[in-house]
């Protein structure tokens, strides 16, 4: 397997940070209001949001299989199966480079969302409300942000800005793993909406880096 023989190193990646600050900025805006907004000035609201969401699964049960397969492809594993169907079936470069650049993007996301969450230490819905709508199960580490939808936001930018007829639909897809993610129950409104601005802040990042690389 060959990719770009150019190397990888850290200069180009503080200038692609420097080239995407307007992006990063907003990003961190929105992801700083929704940590401030949600949990701190108003967390009924985030409460009512999720409710409202989480509650449609009572009258739209038979919809549970597809809002979890939703919210599994939104994840890191559509991500792995275009890796995996790249690497075996496709020999153009430029695919190649794009499954290099969305496996490091999908690294990135990662490590961010993993430092983050014991940072915050915001406990899940259904740790402290009464009679959430449990489509799965909910995991033990904390809630802020969303790590499946930070990956589907992420999927989606370092994809759908090299194919554009990709962005619509995979934007979509990220949409919807948010919206998955406060259907089954296991995270909070802001939750999603902190996941989404940190996968777009660091797919489009990585989109400029790749770029800057020639890959």
């Amino acid at each position: 397997m060959r990719y770009s023989n150019r190397a990888l190193s850290f200069g180009p990646l503080i200038q692609s940070i420097r080239e995407n600050r307007l992006v990063l900025i907003i990003c961190l805006m929105g992801f700083a209001a929704s940590l401030v907004l949600f949990k701190s000035i108003n967390p009924s609201l985030d409460v009512f949001m999720f409710s409202a969401i989480n509650d449609l699964g009572r009258t739209w049960s038979f919809l549970d299989e597809l809002i979890k397969l939703i919210g599994w492809l939104g994840g890191d594993s559509l991500w792995l199966l275009l890796v995996l169907f790249t690497t075996l079936f496709r020999q153009e470069p430029r695919e190649r480079n794009t499954m290099l650049l969305l496996a490091a993007a999908a690294a990135a996301s990662i490590v961010l969302v993993s430092v983050l969450k014991p940072l915050f230490g915001l406990p899940r819905p259904s740790h402290i409300l009464a009679l959430v709508n449990l489509v799965v199960e909910a995991p033990n580490t904390p809630t802020f942000p969303s790590g499946h939808t930070s990956m589907a936001f992420t999927m989606a930018m370092v994809v759908g800005l090299r194919h554009r007829r990709l962005l619509a639909p995979l934007l979509l897809l990220a949409f919807g793993t948010g919206f998955a993610m406060v259907y089954v129950g296991v995270h909070f409104v802001s939750d999603v909406v902190a996941g989404a601005f940190l996968g777009v802040a660091v797919g489009s990042t990585m989109h400029i880096f790749g770029k800057r690389q020639g890959l």
